[in-house]
């Protein structure tokens, strides 16, 4: 017996409408137990080490050990500290106008090792 046109319209119908709703959908989760599931690849980056000579910036070290020496102040290597030289906030600047007895605007070795002997 053959099937009305009607019917064969509903069914028509029904899979155009199934069909749709299951593009619809997204892909099938994996039934695998999440160890078994693929994870993604995590890059490590790799942080590179100062040499063990470098003197960090002054601004990672201590306050009692931030550039004591007269050669790591003396940035221009003139033999003297100007107060330029000076890092703000380092102790020294707020010393440098008592330390610097001639008042030439700038610390000899004998001014500083006065600074380094109150530090003692």
């Amino acid at each position: 017996m053959p099937i009305p046109a009607t019917t064969r319209t509903v069914f028509a119908s029904l899979a155009l409408l199934l069909g749709g709703t299951a593009l619809g959908q997204s892909q099938p989760q994996s039934t695998s137990p999440p160890s078994q599931q693929q994870q993604p690849l995590q890059v490590q980056s790799q942080q590179r080490q100062p040499p063990q000579n470098a003197v960090p910036p002054p601004s990672t070290l201590e306050p009692a050990t931030a550039l004591t020496s007269m050669a790591q102040l003396d940035a221009n290597k003139d033999g003297f500290i100007d107060k330029n030289e000076v890092p703000s906030g380092h102790e020294l600047a707020g010393k440098f106008a008592r330390l610097d007895r001639n008042s030439d605007g700038k610390l000899d070795a004998s001014e500083f090792a006065a600074y380094q002997e109150e530090k003692r």
